[in-house]
């Protein structure tokens, strides 16, 4: 008798072990995601905007300004959320998703108007063979230095290039074909200046370009864009080159031409250089440095009787990481010109100067 219950009780010594192993483990949904091959990320971002000019506080507040045109004011400026599944082969797919108050920016790229608080930035399904890619639907631009992704820029306003002559953002068809060191792309959209999802004629834009990585430490693109819309001729060119000095020290070199022909409206242009130099002092601490000089006629809202405007500006970033995961800027921020920034007075409507302080947080996830 004593045999058997000597049995019987090591038996249920084991009960909990034999329990425990036979537990199924259930996956998250991070561990589902990923194992399907779709990525999630995303990230939260708001600021708060001080201006110099006296009277910026009211209309047309900051101008010339991307997202940042409300001074004295604090704005949740993004909700970002990014689901893609890019294989290297075969179908794949990406929709990004932002309410806040860039979406009106992004809403106006597309043509869309309207004052919401929400925009499809992306939307597009794409297919890849080897160095093949072709992809159709809403897709951001190639040009330019800058991105409406608050999490992937340097500086918390955007450049004079960014808002008044590149485009953000497009609709249509694009391939590309990748070599060890050169991509090549070709495409065509709906509209050269902005991302017009419906268009109002006939008439399409050409998307040509080349991105160079030569060495490991240097970058180039350039991008053509071309078309004739209703009675006008419309052209733009954009160059990007990025090199790595040091481990810490990093320069950028962002070039545009936009130019319009029309013998109904006449000419209109807008063409700049910015330069950017980077630098990490530690894992937590970075500084930007951004200087900029930009013409344009007949291009931006708010200029000056003539229709021209000389617009430049220097832009010094601070950013403090104390977590991977959360980025904090401070940003001082000076634009010159004559006579070119509107105020709101009736004796004095344009000034040669704007100015302003800014903070910002951007939490990724």
């Amino acid at each position: 008798m004593q045999k058997y219950l000597g049995v019987l009780a090591a038996g249920m010594l084991t009960l909990p072990a034999v329990s425990f192993a036979a537990t199924p483990t259930i996956p998250t949904i991070s561990e589902l995601l990923s194992n399907s091959g779709i990525s999630v990320s995303g990230h939260l971002g708001a600021s708060y905007v001080y201006g110099f000019n006296k009277g910026s506080g009211s209309s047309p507040g900051l101008a010339y300004r991307a997202f940042d045109t409300n001074p004295d004011s604090f704005t949740f400026n993004q909700a970002w959320l990014d689901i893609s599944r890019l294989p290297s082969s075969g179908v794949g797919g990406e929709v990004t998703l932002l309410a806040g108050s860039d979406a009106t920016a992004v809403n106006g790229a597309y043509g869309s108007g309207g004052n919401s608080d929400f925009s499809l930035v992306q939307a597009y399904l794409q297919y890849s063979h080897g160095a093949f890619t072709i992809m159709g639907g809403r897709y951001l631009t190639l040009s330019g230095a800058e991105v409406i992704d608050d999490s992937q820029d340097t500086n918390i306003s955007r450049s004079f290039l960014f808002q008044l002559v590149e485009p953000l953002v497009h609709t249509g068809i694009r391939t590309s074909y990748a070599l060890t060191d050169a991509t090549f792309y070709l495409g065509v959209n709906n509209g050269i200046y902005t991302g017009n999802a419906s268009d109002t004629n006939h008439q399409k834009t050409i998307e040509a370009g080349v991105s160079l990585t030569p060495s490991s430490s240097t970058s180039l693109g350039i991008y053509e864009y071309y078309s004739h819309e209703g009675q006008a001729g419309l052209s733009y060119l954009d160059f990007v080159g990025s090199y790595q000095a040091t481990s810490k020290l990093s320069f950028v070199l962002n070039g545009d031409w936009f130019s319009q022909h029309s013998a109904v409206n006449g000419p209109a242009y807008a063409y700049g250089l910015a330069a950017y130099a980077n630098y990490t002092f530690s894992p937590k601490w970075t500084g930007s440095l951004r200087g900029e000089v930009v013409k344009t006629k007949n291009i931006a809202q708010n200029l000056p009787p003539s229709g021209k405007a000389t617009l430049s500006e220097v832009t010094a970033t601070v950013g403090y990481a104390p977590v991977p995961s959360l980025k904090l800027l401070g940003e001082l921020r000076y634009d010159m010109g004559d006579k070119v920034y509107p105020q709101a007075s009736a004796t004095n409507p344009y000034t040669d100067t704007q100015g302003n302080v800014a903070v910002e947080a951007v939490y990724s996830f």
